[in-house]
C-alpha cells in the first residue's frame, strides 16, 4: 500500500508542473486611405438661415449678407436740448428679433472679407405734407459680440472677424472685417451684446436739436467685399 501511495503523489506534483510551449508570431500591419473634396459654393447656391431672429436677406452665392437688422427708435418729444434714443430691432416674424447682421463665406479660400454699411440721411414729411430733413441726426453701432455657427469649437478672439464701433453716414464704414485665413463659414455679429457677451444697450440715435416734428426714415446700405480693408 505504501508504494501505490508514493506513485500517486508523485503523478500530482508533475503534472502540476507541466508548462506548455507556445510559438510567438510576427505583427501583420497594412495602411488604406481615406479621401475627400471639399468644394467652394456655387455662384447661385447655398443660402444661410440667420441664427439669431435677424431679418434674412434671402441672398445665395459663396459670399453672403445673411441676414441684416433694421432699427427701430421710441417716439421723442422736441425740448430745448438734444436727444439721445436707443435703438431696438424690428420684429421678425411677429417675435422680438436681434439688432445684428450675418455673414456666410463658403468660398474655402480663406481670403477674407469685410462687411460695411451707410445710411442716408432721415428724411419724412410734417402735418402740412412738407418734405423734412432731420439736420445733424447720427445713428451709431457699438462694437458687438461676434460669434460662429459653429458652437462645438472654440475660436481664440484673435481668428475672429474683428467688430468696430461707427458712426454711420453717407460713407461705407467698416463695421466686421475677416483677415486672411480667417471668417470662414458662418459668423455673427450681435449689437446688444458687447465683445465679452454682456448685454449693451448702445444702438442709439442722436438728434440735435432745431429740428421739424415729422415721421421721419432712413435707409443702411449694407456691402460686402471679397477682401479684408
Amino acid at each position: 500500500m505504501k508504494k501505490i501511495v508514493t506513485l500517486i503523489t508523485v503523478g500530482v506534483l508533475y503534472g502540476a508542473f507541466t508548462i506548455q510551449s507556445s510559438t510567438v508570431r510576427a505583427e501583420s500591419n497594412a495602411n488604406s486611405d481615406a479621401t475627400f473634396s471639399l468644394e467652394a459654393q456655387d455662384q447661385d447656391g447655398g443660402g444661410t438661415d440667420p441664427i439669431l431672429p435677424i431679418p434674412p436677406t434671402g441672398n445665395t452665392g459663396p459670399l453672403t449678407i445673411d441676414a441684416v437688422s433694421s432699427f427701430v427708435f421710441p417716439n421723442a418729444k422736441i425740448s430745448g436740448e438734444a436727444l439721445t434714443v436707443v435703438g431696438e430691432s424690428a420684429q421678425v416674424n411677429g417675435s422680438a428679433g436681434t439688432m445684428g447682421a450675418q455673414v456666410t463665406d463658403s468660398r474655402g479660400s480663406g481670403a477674407g472679407w469685410t462687411l460695411k454699411a451707410k445710411i442716408t440721411d432721415f428724411t419724412g414729411t410734417d402735418t402740412d405734407n412738407t418734405a423734412r430733413t432731420l439736420k445733424g441726426a447720427v445713428l451709431t453701432l457699438p462694437q458687438g459680440q461676434v460669434e460662429t455657427s459653429d458652437t462645438a469649437t472654440t475660436v481664440a478672439d484673435a481668428n475672429k472677424p474683428v467688430s468696430n464701433a461707427v458712426s454711420l453716414n453717407g460713407t461705407d464704414q467698416k463695421l466686421l472685417t475677416a483677415a486672411k485665413g480667417n471668417g470662414l463659414g458662418v459668423w455673427y455679429v450681435n449689437f446688444e451684446n458687447d465683445s465679452q457677451g454682456a448685454a449693451q444697450k448702445e444702438v442709439k440715435l442722436y438728434v440735435p436739436t432745431g429740428n421739424f416734428k415729422a415721421d421721419y426714415k432712413a435707409t443702411i446700405s449694407w456691402t460686402l467685399t471679397e477682401a479684408p480693408e
